[in-house]
C-alpha cells in the first residue's frame, strides 16, 4: 500500500498557568494514494479541539483494514498488539467487518487470488491460524505503554481471541 504520512502538532501558543508546556499532542495522518476498490467513505463530525467534518472510511471498512493489518502486517518480525487491541474494540462495539473491502485489500496485496472468494468461515480460518502463531507475550508487551492497567491484558491468549472472534459480525457490501 502506498501512503503519504503527515504529522500535525497541536499546541497552545498562549501560556496557560494550568497547561503542561512540555506536553505535545501529535496526530499522524496517513493518506492511501492507491486505495483498494470498494471503499465507502462518510463525513464524520469531530468535536474536539474544534468542530469540523472529516471524510473518512466507513467503520466496517476501517475494521476490514485493521483485520488485514493484523493478518498480514510484517512489523519487524514482531506482533503489533495494538492491532489486536483495536480488533477487540471493533468486536465489542458490534461494528461489522466488511468482507467485500477486506477481500479487496487482500487481492490488492496479493493475499487472495482474483478467483477466490472470502466468506465469514474462511476469514475465521485465517484469523484462527494467525492467533495460534502469535507470541502473545510480545503482543502484551507492545501494549504496556498505552494502557494504565496492564492486568487487563492477562486475558489475552489464543483461547480468548478464538472465543472473541465467535462474536464477529460481517457484512457483504
Amino acid at each position: 500500500m502506498n501512503t503519504i504520512q503527515l504529522y500535525l502538532a497541536i499546541g497552545d501558543e498562549k501560556k496557560s498557568k494550568t497547561a503542561n508546556h512540555n506536553e505535545k499532542i501529535q496526530i499522524k495522518i496517513e493518506i492511501d494514494t492507491e486505495p483498494p476498490p470498494h471503499a465507502r467513505v462518510q463525513n464524520r463530525l469531530v468535536l474536539n479541539p474544534v468542530s469540523f467534518y472529516v471524510l473518512t472510511l466507513h467503520q466496517s471498512d476501517l475494521f476490514a483494514g485493521k483485520m488485514h493489518a493484523a493478518l498480514y502486517r510484517a512489523w519487524k518480525g514482531r506482533v503489533k498488539g495494538r492491532d489486536w487491541y483495536d480488533i477487540i474494540w471493533y468486536i465489542t462495539n458490534k461494528v461489522p467487518l466488511s468482507l467485500t473491502y477486506l477481500a479487496s485489500c487482500m487481492r490488492q496485496a496479493g493475499n487472495l487470488h482474483v478467483d477466490e472468494s472470502l466468506t465469514r468461515n474462511r476469514l475465521l480460518e485465517l484469523v484462527y491460524e494467525k492467533i495460534e502463531a502469535i507470541d502473545w507475550a510480545s503482543a502484551k508487551a507492545d501494549m504496556h505503554p498505552f494502557i494504565s492497567d496492564p492486568e487487563r491484558l492477562d486475558i489475552w491468549s489464543p483461547l480468548y481471541f478464538h472465543e472473541l472472534l465467535s462474536h464477529i459480525a460481517v457484512e457483504n457490501t
